[in-house]
């Protein structure tokens, strides 16, 4: 016979764990490559002005690449062979002086410059973004609940922002970014 499960037990089974998880209570750390931080002729926009205007962010998704294999007749297994590299993208609200979308383009230009196409070498491009989840009880300065790091990462496109004689709203923009591995560090 199955046991009755009731709210109060799946109350409790969500105190024990702290509570459920909200979409909202994050922060996202940028460390850009030290090669563009130190360009000459750059336009200095420091991360920290960037950060702040992260609307959304994405918790990067993990799969795994598979090959059907055949042994005895039987069936065919899927089996793993490989983690492809994937992809996830940051959102921003954008400010009067354009700063955070420079800042995009800065790295984006720092990659390969438009006018001679020249590409850098990927160790002077890569960086890296840290995003951190919280509970309801915290403010951001304590221990997040989740950290996210997604190593050698780099933007591989900024999205286009329509504007209007009828549009009212703010300009929100998104950043796709590559990276060739990402870790939980809490």
């Amino acid at each position: 016979m199955a046991s009755v499960f009731t709210i109060e037990d799946f109350m409790a089974k969500v105190s024990s764990h702290r509570g459920l998880a909200r979409v909202n209570r994050y922060i996202v750390e940028i460390t850009p490559p030290t090669s563009l931080t130190s360009a000459a002729g750059v336009d200095d926009v420091p991360p920290t002005d960037v950060e702040f205007l992260c609307s959304a962010a994405e918790l990067p998704a993990r799969s795994m690449g598979t090959s059907g294999f055949r042994y005895g007749g039987k069936y065919a297994m899927d089996l793993p062979y490989e983690i492809p590299p994937t992809e996830a993208s940051l959102s921003f609200t954008e400010t009067n002086d354009y700063k955070c979308r420079k800042f995009w383009y800065n790295w984006m230009e720092h990659i390969m410059s438009v006018d001679s196409y020249n590409l850098k070498y990927f160790d002077e491009f890569k960086g890296t973004i840290k995003i951190s989840t919280f509970d309801e009880t915290q403010d951001g300065t304590e221990q997040p609940n989740h950290k996210v790091v997604l190593q050698d990462v780099y933007p591989s496109g900024i999205e286009q922002i329509p504007v209007g004689w009828a549009l009212a709203e703010l300009e929100d923009f998104q950043v796709n970014l590559k990276f060739t591995r990402w870790k939980i560090e809490i």
